[in-house]
């Protein structure tokens, strides 16, 4: 055997290995730092570009809206009900966001918004829709001294109640079953009045006076803090009011529970919720059975330092005991604890954040998306959850008009009118002597 041919071939065969190795056998492996690519085509192989979203809402929106961008001309058209949208997929880069419908002037015309490696997924770049004005119906609101009236369609602006003049209407709610009959609180007394604003000298009844009432029980003491509550009449039963009412037995921490109480100055009650591990807030009547005497209320559950969850129950009447059924959860991760800052109020039951309407079939709630506040309808008999887009304190009208009556930007905003299914949004003027810190608190009358 000739030594020199062996190892003639065994270097060959090393060096072929070795090529083999390195032009694919090994899977792209860099020389020198360069890629060298792709096994299967050899190809050069980059990591993929950037590709963040731009998104927000139309508030006042009527219809859909087109938004651009520019440069690239991405473009995305708003939701129908809710007016939100997001552009999707977009490159680092400056962007100019423009929202188009025509010759519709939006506030603000454009925003400038820059993606990049540390700034991705822009969110609340969000537009007004100069909405038209609500053209029909009564706002009834506190104003100086006085509960006052302003018709829509006129413009005019008058008082309906004169207060006493030691005193200013606070929060006003109107009775359910009730029309032209309303609640109020009195900002330096301790009492809830209720009066019907018709004839030429309405007069005011007590329906609670703090300053004679302890107490419900001995560990809960109760004030009507309106507007968050709600009453109904209920047949034989009479008027009701249910409310959140603080309660604390000795050795532990303060708490919430939900009742039901008459409103003919008996101070007769339904302790709907007993657990001392509850924090509830915001209860409203969510029907009422008279053959029965079952009412339903719901109301929220905070299950956590951001949400919530809205429980619903039914409470029977009778003449010798009450029978309460187990909560239910009726939706869940909805209005977040901290509402109360968002409502510029320190106190429990200062915000309002559920409401019914008028026939008992839709539940309007808030809750956060996109780190804004949304108002939410959902039917009580189930089904879809429908965005009617940014907005809080959500009030149902009483009027027969099916419209919900809700605010955008808190305290001295902008308040607007929708149906349930995001159709008929109007803008409502704001009456020029309205309490400045009250502006939620109107609704719209007959």
């Amino acid at each position: 055997m000739d030594i020199k041919k062996v190892i003639g071939s065994i270097v060959i065969v090393f060096a072929m290995a070795t090529l083999a190795a390195c032009n694919g056998g090994g899977g792209g492996s860099p020389v020198n730092g360069t890629p060298i690519g792709n096994p299967s085509n050899g190809t050069p192989t980059t990591p993929p570009p950037a590709k963040d979203d731009i998104s927000g809402c139309i508030i006042g929106a009527t219809h859909s809206i087109t938004i651009i961008t520019t440069p690239g001309g991405a473009s995305a058209t708003t939701n129908a009900t809710s007016g939100c949208y997001t552009i999707a997929n977009l490159p680092n880069g400056d962007y100019t966001v423009t929202p188009s419908d025509g010759s519709v002037v939006f506030v603000p015309k454009s925003t400038k918004v820059s993606l990049s490696a540390t700034v991705t997924d822009v969110k609340k770049i969000n537009f007004t829709n100069p909405a038209p004005a609500l053209a029909s119906g009564t706002i009834v609101y506190p104003c100086p001294k006085a509960i006052c009236e302003k018709d829509l369609s006129t413009g005019s602006e008058s008082v309906a109640y004169a207060m006493p003049s030691n005193t200013d209407a606070g929060n006003i709610v109107s009775m359910r079953s009730t029309p032209g009959t309303v609640l109020y609180n009195r900002w330096n007394i301790p009492d809830l009045m209720m009066i019907t604003l018709s004839g030429a000298s309405p007069i005011p009844t007590m329906v609670w006076d703090e300053s004679t009432t302890t107490g419900l029980t001995p560990d809960c003491n109760a004030y009507p803090m309106l507007p968050n509550m709600d009453t109904v009449h209920a047949g034989t039963l009479g008027n009701l009011m249910v409310l959140p009412v603080t309660c604390q037995k000795p050795g532990q921490n303060g708490y919430i529970n939900v009742f039901m109480v008459k409103m003919d100055g008996t101070y007769g009650y339904v302790r709907v919720t007993n657990d001392a591990k509850e924090s509830v807030d915001s209860p409203v009547f969510g029907g009422f059975d008279a053959s029965t005497n079952t009412l339903t209320v719901l109301y929220l559950n905070f299950t956590g330092t951001t949400t919530s969850d809205i429980m619903r129950t039914t409470v029977t009447v009778n003449q010798n005991s009450n029978v309460i059924s187990k909560p239910t959860v009726f939706a869940k991760n909805v209005s977040e604890n901290t509402a109360q800052s968002v409502f510029n109020s320190l106190s429990v039951g200062a915000h309002h954040a559920l409401s019914v309407s008028q026939d008992y079939k839709t539940l309007a709630f808030i809750r956060k998306i996109n780190g804004e506040l949304h108002i939410i309808v959902k039917p009580l008999a189930g089904g879809k959850e429908v965005d009617l887009g940014i907005g809080d304190r959500p009030f149902w009208t009483y009027n027969g008009s099916g419209l919900l009556l809700y605010s955008v930007g808190g305290i001295g905003g902008t308040s607007y009118v929708v149906h349930k299914d995001g159709t008929g949004r109007k803008m409502v003027t704001r009456p020029s002597n309205m309490s400045e810190y009250n502006l939620i608190t109107a609704f719209l009358s007959q």
